[in-house]
């Protein structure tokens, strides 16, 4: 599974709060409802949430939810961004 290589082979488990599924929510990015429970599950307003991912549709339903966004193309190391992006 995806999520669990970045949490665990790429070591991100340290850099983030956790990882939203989409089985879970009841539905996928780039679903506006996808990003609201994403909120109430943390317990954030959408500002304080970041989404890095690879593709564009789901770049723009982030920053239409209110998100932080970043798109990885897969050159830069993600803990790289993550730090750039929260301080």
């Amino acid at each position: 599974m995806r999520a669990i290589y970045l949490m665990q082979t790429m070591a991100l488990g340290d850099e983030v709060d956790g990882i939203v599924y989409s089985a879970k929510a009841g539905c996928r990015k780039p679903k506006p409802e996808f990003f609201a429970f994403a909120a109430r599950e943390f317990g954030r307003q959408p500002g304080e949430l970041l989404l890095v991912d690879d593709t564009l549709p789901n770049i723009e339903a982030a920053r239409s939810a209110g998100w932080k966004a970043v798109h990885w193309d897969g050159t830069e190391r993600l803990s790289t961004i993550l730090h750039r992006s929260v301080s």
